[in-house]
């Protein structure tokens, strides 16, 4: 019973009392459910117990909608939780292009410009 104290004070104290009241809005609710959920948590070591909050921060800090409101059993699932690295990861961003080439970019749109202005009004070159 210990750890379902443990859990539950945990859980108000990330979430805030007001969006604890739609898991329990008084007292009694929140001792049923400490007696409901006693036997699952106490299977659970203070280790898991310390992921499983440490990955419900990570979570809510991510903005992951569906942590929005306490879930005990959704809460519970990230215990199972085995994130993979993607096979694919994004290049990290370069250094910004030197002030050189930047230069050159626009001397060539230039060129281009004045290259097809001079095509449109007929004075292009011969083909």
């Amino acid at each position: 019973m210990a750890k379902a104290t443990m859990f539950f004070a945990r859980i108000q104290t990330i979430y805030g009392k007001g969006r604890c009241k739609t898991l329990f809005s008084n007292a009694e609710e929140l001792r049923m459910m400490r007696r409901e959920w006693a036997k699952t948590l106490g299977e659970f070591s203070m280790e898991q117990l310390e992921k499983i909050m440490a990955r419900l921060k990570q979570m809510l800090a991510d903005g992951d909608e569906r942590f929005r409101f306490p879930d005990v059993a959704q809460i519970l699932a990230l215990a199972n939780d085995k994130k993979r690295d993607p096979a694919h990861k994004p290049f990290p961003k370069g250094l910004p292009e030197p002030e050189w080439r930047t230069k050159q970019k626009r001397e060539f749109g230039r060129k281009a410009i004045k290259g097809c202005l001079a095509e449109l009004n007929g004075r292009g070159g011969a083909a």
